[in-house]
């Protein structure tokens, strides 16, 4: 990437008077030759790379139109049969009684908290969120509303989806916690996220993960 590398030069090598060469081919940066190989190669690596790119772009948009899954990773509830999408048949009464509660209740933690107990699983907030926010869930994907088979309908999705605008809670937070998404917690797995308390009068200020 042309960019990415003239940032990284400008940033942290020219300012300190670092130039490099390499050991296997000719390009060094301390002559006015060797900064062109350099920038010729970058421009066709990048290039070679764009092309790539919009080749399987291309191959992953057809198989998309004729209904066939693009990736192997499927959420939670649904599964491939023949390389199409279709309800998990083990998870798919889970899925439609999560959307009905959630429209039951008009609160994802409420929600999320009643299906776990209900269930018996362990479905993090975050996961549920994403689950009742993916529109694969009425057979929608990159536009096509006829992609594969709903596990809902498309008028209760669109109206979850109104419910989540309603529900959602905005938090303003300028606290960094490098670990978020890494630790996860030891009773049930799921991924911890950084919290903050502190005292009114600022004595003291705790910050630390919890599992939701």
């Amino acid at each position: 990437n042309v960019y990415d590398y003239h940032k990284m030069m400008n940033e942290y090598l020219e300012p300190n008077n670092c130039d490099w060469s390499a050991v296997k081919e000719s390009y060094t940066t301390e002559t006015t030759n060797g900064r062109l190989m350099i920038n010729l190669r970058l421009s066709i690596a990048e290039q070679e790379c764009d092309t790539d790119s919009d080749r399987i772009k291309d191959v992953l948009n057809h198989r998309a139109s004729q209904g066939f899954a693009v990736t192997g990773a499927m959420p939670w509830g649904l599964t491939i049969v023949d390389h199409r999408v279709v309800p998990d048949p083990e998870k798919h009464h889970i899925i439609q009684d999560m959307f009905k509660q959630m429209e039951l209740c008009c609160s994802v933690r409420k929600t999320n908290i009643l299906i776990n107990n209900k269930y018996g699983i362990n479905m993090s907030y975050s996961t549920m969120l994403r689950i009742l926010k993916n529109p694969l869930y009425c057979g929608e994907f990159r536009g096509m509303l006829d992609y594969c088979v709903p596990s809902i309908p498309r008028e209760q999705f669109l109206n979850i989806q109104r419910l989540i605008k309603m529900n959602v809670k905005v938090r303003k937070n300028k606290n960094t916690y490098v670990f978020t998404g890494l630790l996860r917690c030891a009773h049930c797995g799921n991924k911890m996220t950084g919290n903050r308390n502190a005292s009114a009068n600022n004595n003291w200020d705790y910050k630390y993960y919890r599992c939701h």
